[in-house]
């Protein structure tokens, strides 16, 4: 009997015998409390993420990820101490292919800036560490920011994180603009949270014949309606002012429009308006702005002195009780009510000066009068917005 195969018959057939082997483990101590181990090849998803399948000599595991690439499990510990090797254990992980791991690693546990911050999930995270090209990463990956002329690479301002900063000089008119985006400003937001760390190489200059203090900019979102923004306000008339007043300043008091009856006026309702400002070309500019007095917090903050600074808006989603809190080096500085819901706030976004409007508490620089962009002279670091009211223990854990 003769049997003859053509070669279309015949497929090459390779069968996997070998187990999983780690590629990477790094631990992350802090408030994040994770282990997160890299796999060299996809991973069943029940052994993956049984917890009993891994062992942390001096630590409990609480429990087992496996992350959307298939190959990375991410584990819950008990608390870990920065610095510190644990001896990790894997058994019965196994492949797609059937093969169980039985694997030993060494993790070094570290604390890890980014880590912290990406585990309390912003919605957008500007690390801000570019030595090169025109745009700043989300690692969260939902809104890129556009570098306009700024020096990238600068030296970072936290002492965990040193992959550098960008500084701005109010001279050249340096600033970072941010478009619109649904999870930043074109919704209703009932909280809100700004984090990030700030050295100013000068200050404004106050002046008392002026009608409006100069100011510098450092982030704001939205417009004359409705928005929020952390700013400096000159409050020093000396030449080389070396103390100036940070503003967090949130304002949602009217829902836009051409005309001054309220009944034509879009959300939020004429009784859930609150913020605004005491600059009296406001009303004439914007209709149905009279009366509505600013709601900010303010602290007062020194030249060339590196900050963290963390903006919070605990919201009220059905009435006007709700806080504002701002937080300097990890500790609360002030706060201050009358707060209700952020409503839909387009106009994008700057950062180091105002992009295309904004309201400050004493002053109106939005459409025809806006004539000083407000530009700041220093450096900005690891940039984070959240959708979410961080608490006392998370903010002064990061600083």
């Amino acid at each position: 009997v003769s049997t003859h195969y053509s070669e279309a018959m015949i497929e090459d057939v390779i069968i996997d015998f070998t187990a999983p082997e780690i590629v990477s483990a790094n631990g992350y101590a802090g408030t994040v409390n994770q282990i997160a181990i890299v796999f060299n090849e996809g991973l069943d998803a029940a052994t993956a993420g049984d917890a009993a399948n891994y062992a942390v000599e001096g630590l409990t595991v609480n429990a087992a990820a496996l992350s959307g690439d298939g190959k990375t499990v991410t584990l819950s510990t008990s608390e870990q101490a920065s610095g510190s090797a644990y001896n990790l254990t894997v058994t019965g992980v196994k492949d797609l292919a059937d093969n169980a791991a039985n694997l030993s690693a060494t993790v070094q546990s570290e604390f890890s800036y980014a880590q912290e911050v990406i585990s309390d999930g912003p919605v957008i995270y500007w690390k801000l560490g570019e030595t090169e090209g025109t745009v700043a990463n989300d690692e969260m990956g939902n809104r890129t920011a556009a570098y306009t002329s700024v020096t990238l690479g600068a030296d970072s301002l936290v002492p965990t994180s040193k992959d550098g900063a960008v500084h701005f000089d109010a001279s050249a008119t340096h600033e970072i603009k941010v478009g619109d985006h649904k999870l930043m400003n074109l919704d209703v937001f009932q909280n809100k949270t700004i984090e990030f760390w700030v050295k100013a190489d000068s200050l404004p200059k106050a002046d008392p014949a002026a009608d409006f203090q100069p100011k510098m900019m450092l982030w704001e979102q939205g417009g004359g309606w409705k928005g929020l923004n952390i700013y400096l306000s000159a409050t020093d008339e000396s030449d080389a002012p070396s103390k100036a007043d940070l503003y967090f300043n949130v304002w949602s008091h009217i829902g836009g429009g051409a005309t001054s009856d309220p009944a034509a006026w879009a959300k939020p309702p004429v009784d859930l308006r609150w913020g605004g400002t005491t600059d009296a070309r406001a009303a004439g500019s914007h209709p149905g702005h009279e009366g509505q007095a600013p709601v900010f917090v303010k602290t007062e903050v020194e030249v060339a002195t590196i900050y963290h600074v963390v903006g919070v808006m605990a919201g009220d989603n059905d009435g006007l009780e709700g806080k504002l809190l701002l937080y300097v080096n990890g500790r609360l500085v002030g706060e201050t009510g009358g707060v209700g819901q952020l409503y839909n706030h387009g106009n994008d976004a700057g950062l180091g000066a105002i992009n295309a409007g904004t309201t400050t508490h004493d002053e109106l620089p939005d459409g025809n009068l806006l004539t000083d962009r407000y530009h700041f002279s220093g450096t900005i670091d690891e940039f984070a917005e959240y959708n979410a009211v961080l608490s006392a223990d998370q903010i002064a854990g990061r600083y």
